[in-house]
């Protein structure tokens, strides 16, 4: 659980993981594109570019997306983004996913109902 302030500081500045941009950048380069390039057009930090460890404000991200959508003049890209989404993109949920035997609330990532 988040401390109160951290909680509070998430809702005033919303972000995104930082390996969700990564799945996007790979499914621009597919495609032939510098999806580093579209990122920074789009205000992506260079720290966010360089480490899936950071976080990526909202509206960069948000600006991503459209971007991405213009430079590749496809309207329907980010459909193709989870086709290169990798066992890590979600880091220890995607671990706890793969351990459980199911997604039933009674049974399945226990520590997500505290």
């Amino acid at each position: 659980m988040l401390p109160a302030a951290a909680a509070a500081r998430s809702r005033r500045n919303p972000s995104t993981i930082g390996n969700w941009l990564h799945a996007i950048l790979r499914a621009l380069e597919a495609r032939g594109l510098d999806g580093r390039a579209v990122a920074l057009t789009a205000g992506v930090s260079e720290r966010a570019l360089g480490s899936p460890n950071e976080r990526v404000p909202q509206p960069a991200m948000t600006a991503l997306w459209r971007q991405a959508i213009a430079a590749t003049g496809d309207p329907a890209f980010p459909l193709d983004v989870p086709r290169h989404v990798t066992v890590t993109t979600f880091g220890a949920l995607t671990y706890a996913c793969l351990a459980s035997p199911d997604l039933s609330p009674d049974r399945s990532l226990p520590r997500t109902r505290q």
